[in-house]
Parts: C-alpha cells; sequence; structure tokens
C-alpha cells in the first residue's frame, strides 16, 4: 500500500437544532467490517502516539473532539493530515507508519480498525519497517 491509498471519508452526518448525529456503518460507510474499536485522550502537551505501521490491517482514525496531527509514511513519501472534524475518518490500509502528535488540549483520537488486536500485527520500529518495504 501506499500514501495514495490513504484518504479523508465524509462520514453521513445530520445537523440539526438538537445536534449532530454521525453514522458509521461497517462494509458500507467505511470499507471494512468492525472488529475493534478504542480511543485515546488525555494525551500530554509534546507527547506522541502511533510510531508504528500494521502489516496487515486498516484503521480509520477520527478526531472525535479537539485535534491532532497525523503523519504517514509509506517508506516512500510522507503526507501529513490534521484531524479535527468528528464528520471526517482518515482511511489508512496496511504498511503505512502512523505517527501522531500536536494533540490539542481535550483531544479524542477514535479509532476503527477490521481486526482484533494481534502483537504480531505491528512494525514498532521504523528502520525495520522500512527494510521489509525494500524487500
Amino acid at each position: 500500500m501506499s500514501i495514495k491509498d490513504c484518504k479523508l471519508l465524509k462520514l453521513p452526518t445530520f445537523p440539526e437544532e438538537r445536534g449532530t448525529l454521525t453514522v458509521i456503518e461497517g462494509n458500507n460507510h467505511i470499507p471494512f467490517d468492525l472488529k475493534r474499536i478504542y480511543y485515546v485522550y488525555g494525551v500530554p502537551e509534546n507527547k506522541k502516539r502511533g510510531a508504528h505501521a500494521n502489516k496487515y490491517s486498516s484503521q480509520i482514525m477520527i478526531a472525535l473532539n479537539g485535534k491532532y496531527d497525523v503523519v504517514l509514511n509509506d517508506g516512500n513519501e510522507e503526507k501529513k493530515f490534521i484531524l479535527d472534524n468528528p464528520s471526517l475518518g482518515l482511511y489508512v490500509p496496511q504498511m503505512v507508519w502512523i505517527d501522531v502528535d500536536n494533540f490539542s488540549k481535550g483531544a479524542i483520537m477514535f479509532v476503527l480498525r477490521p481486526t482484533v488486536y494481534d502483537k504480531n500485527d505491528y512494525f514498532g520500529d521504523f528502520d525495520e519497517f522500512k527494510k521489509h518495504i525494500k524487500k
């Protein structure tokens, strides 16, 4: 996979006077069936998250509150996304390195995955990831 496969998905959103509803249906609004959902919050100033690539699994990242930066790298190219809208999801396919930083106060990073956690699905070292890409 490459940076070219990463994209922002506009999620169906319905604003009204009582508030705004955003809907996410697996295999409909996102390109997979949901198996895992997690969220990260309370990230201290100047701390980073991510620093990994998934070997087999894609994901969608959403800023439920606040904002944060996502820097993606496929071993050849790098691209930065600023997530700050809960009606947009960033689709990241497998084999793309993810670094997340610049969390605003109160930011909530919400992540949707098509697979359950498997420690063998992760590259946690960027140099190892790049070596694997070159093969």
